[in-house]
């Protein structure tokens, strides 16, 4: 279910009841070119204010980087998983910041990426992995939106993704916090 936007699959990205986080199913992604696409919108236009992504995950591998998110491909905006390790990023034409906190294989993780006043952070079980604060300040435009996979299929996620959130002009999360224990309502 999407609250302001239509999500298109890409591949055969599917409906699961094999893993959930909550409601009995997620999205499957099986790391050949599955993701799901959000057609460009003022929604996905950041620009340089506060906004909050976040998301529920069950990698199963992770072989090489391994995309969670993105909007117009590598040069506006990733948020991916390092190679190997499980470590989420954030990527604007180079590495702003790598998570010290990876992500546990083969089992649901609360990721987030939050910009709060400029400042960028990674959330990984409501545990800060570490903070950026890039200058010039980084101003990120609407574009065509990504989940599981690089704007040409590329990198995409082996795994599963439920509860995901994008929103624009809050940081919900400003420092430790437990991540949430129902799924998001639909507003």
């Amino acid at each position: 279910a999407t609250a302001k936007n239509d999500l298109e699959t890409v591949g055969n990205a599917q409906i699961s009841t094999t893993q959930s986080k909550f409601g009995g199913s997620s999205i499957y992604l099986d790391g050949t070119g599955d993701y799901l696409k959000i057609p460009s919108s003022q929604n996905l236009s950041l620009g340089t204010g506060d906004f909050t992504l976040e998301l529920w995950c069950y990698p199963t591998t992770s072989t090489s980087f391994r995309y969670l998110f993105s909007i117009g491909g590598d040069t506006n905006f990733t948020f991916a998983l390092d190679s190997g390790n499980y470590k989420p990023y954030f990527y604007v034409s180079s590495n702003i910041l790598t998570s010290s906190v990876a992500l546990n294989a083969s089992q649901w993780n609360h990721v987030a990426l939050v910009r709060n006043s400029g400042t960028i952070t990674i959330y990984v079980d409501g545990v800060s992995g570490g903070s950026a604060t890039p200058s010039p300040a980084l101003n990120i435009a609407a574009g065509i939106g990504y989940v599981g996979a690089q704007s040409t299929g590329s990198y995409p996620l082996t795994g599963y993704i439920d509860d995901i959130r994008l929103t624009k002009g809050y940081a919900r999360y400003t420092s430790a916090f437990t991540p949430p224990t129902a799924a998001f309502a639909l507003q």
